[in-house]
């Protein structure tokens, strides 16, 4: 047990979880698939968003995130979205390349989504951190290096409840 607790202690992976999640506020979970070399962010809108206006919200958030990476000069960057409704909720889904993510991106995507969705977009109100930010990226670059045949079939899934980081490995190899 206490092997398992040194290894999670050093792990890029879970620093970096838990340095997005302290820093944006507004993201709501934050999941990393170290197989499939992505990571997934979700926000919650307070309200239910309609086909036809999510269509449009949908199109303005591909449309700016082409448009950055255009001016970055990154070719062939992509982010998927999705939505859930939930009685009164939605939970957009964005899912994202981990290789080229960076924190300029993750700042453009998340003032694209203030912008879009103003005072409606949730956030934590409970973190006022600060000093995080400037690890972002250089742990970004190194969950995108790692050795995938190492960190085969891990998945990690962190979010904030009660002044708490949850994170949880989500190892599908149960070894």
């Amino acid at each position: 047990m206490e092997t398992n607790k040194i290894k999670l202690n050093r792990d890029n992976s879970i620093e970096l979880l838990t340095s997005i999640l302290l820093e944006y506020p507004i993201i709501n979970t934050v999941d990393i698939n170290l197989e499939e070399k992505n990571l997934k962010i979700s926000f919650l809108i307070e309200e239910e968003i309609t086909y036809e206006s999510w269509v449009n919200q949908k199109r303005k958030i591909e449309q700016n995130f082409r448009l950055f990476n255009k001016f970055k000069k990154k070719d062939n960057q992509d982010i998927l979205l999705s939505k859930d409704d939930y009685n009164g909720l939605t939970r957009l889904n964005l899912i994202r390349d981990l290789e080229g993510c960076s924190k300029n991106e993750l700042d453009f995507i998340i003032s694209v989504l203030k912008r879009i969705f103003e005072d409606k977009l949730l956030k934590n109100q409970n973190f006022y951190y600060s000093n995080g930010s400037s690890a972002i990226d250089s742990l970004l670059e190194e969950v995108s290096k790692d050795n995938l045949l190492k960190d085969k079939g891990h998945e990690y899934l962190g979010f904030i409840e009660e002044d708490r980081v949850l994170v949880f490995n989500k190892n599908r190899n149960n070894s």
